[in-house]
């Protein structure tokens, strides 16, 4: 199993990134939030960011969030993941129906400079479409169009995998959360029926935040439900959102909520 939290602990403090892992992650998830630039202005690895690697590299695996930074990862950058044994790469959030052609070159990147590695790319729930945002007739169609499209040209591990989020105030379990599952494991079946030798991985989300329409996750039965309606859909790889919180997002993550699980 591939499990690992958004917004995660500070990369650059070995404690915290040490507790991460003893609950349990066992990857963590490489990005700037924490101030530390992946690349010095001559294109290079930034040292600090390589030392960040190194040191969660101890203690568990990495995954490189490099979707809004793609042009940083062209040249030496790439030769320096690969001597550090980089096997995992986050390459888009929530892409639209419209947008899914612009992924095809992150499968380019990745097919010349990671093969075999792991594609990561995280799907809309059904219920976003309310604002027109994956824009196709229906969710399975949304879906499929990502297994056709994008992820039957990746050469290496590849997920199918959507963020969503049930838990809400005033409400026991939002409508479309069984189906929106049931989709996904379906699709995944039919692609990995056509790719016996190379399986896709299903993934989801577990909510574990709070926020204006969320309500706190004050329960260890409120994470067990999340994981293992995920684990009866299939899913293998688990992606905690979030971890520290997005205060610009007015979320409160799980490191803030009353206490630990």
């Amino acid at each position: 199993a591939i499990i690992f939290a958004d917004f995660p602990p500070n990369q650059a403090d070995e404690t915290e990134i040490k507790n991460y892992f003893d609950a349990g992650f066992t990857h963590v998830l490489m990005t700037e939030d924490s101030g530390l630039s992946i690349k010095n202005s001559d294109g290079s690895l930034n040292p600090a960011y390589k030392t960040a690697i190194e040191m969660c590299q101890q203690h568990g695996d990495v995954i490189i969030r490099n979707y809004e930074w793609h042009d940083k990862y062209l040249g030496n950058i790439t030769t320096e993941f690969a001597d550090m044994g980089i096997r995992h790469f986050y390459y888009a959030d929530e892409p639209t129906y419209q947008g899914m052609d612009n992924l095809n070159k992150f499968v380019e990147w990745h097919n010349t400079y990671n093969p075999g590695a792991l594609f990561h790319v995280n799907l809309l729930p059904s219920y976003a479409d309310h604002a027109g945002e994956h824009g196709a007739s229906s969710h399975e169609e949304y879906i499929q169009a990502y297994a056709d499209k994008i992820a039957n040209k990746v050469n290496g591990v590849r997920t199918i995998a959507i963020d969503y989020y049930p838990l809400e105030y005033n409400s026991v379990l939002t409508h479309p959360y069984l189906s929106d599952l049931l989709t996904v494991a379906q699709v995944t079946k039919k692609f990995n029926t056509a790719h016996p030798d190379n399986p896709a991985i299903t993934s989801f989300c577990i909510q574990s935040y709070q926020s204006r329409d969320r309500r706190g996750i004050e329960r260890i039965e409120d994470v067990r439900f999340q994981l293992n309606m995920a684990i009866a859909f299939g899913a293998k790889c688990f992606e905690y959102y979030e971890w520290s919180g997005s205060e610009a997002a007015g979320e409160k993550g799980i490191v803030t909520m009353k206490g630990a699980y």
